[in-house]
């Protein structure tokens, strides 16, 4: 349960760091970084959660 929690917040975030590109408080560079960091870690999440059912 925590686990899929944990996953919705990623995706939470994702889009927090979009809308943060959009309104200038971050730069397309870190916009990038962010979001492929946040992919990386819902494919981890992702096969945790696999691998425990």
């Amino acid at each position: 349960m925590f686990l899929r929690i944990a996953k919705g917040s990623a995706a939470e975030l994702r889009t927090q760091v979009y809308i943060a590109n959009r309104i200038g408080v971050i730069d397309k560079d870190l916009e990038h970084e962010l979001i492929e960091e946040l992919k990386v870690i819902s494919k981890q999440l992702h096969a945790l959660i696999k691998s425990l059912s």
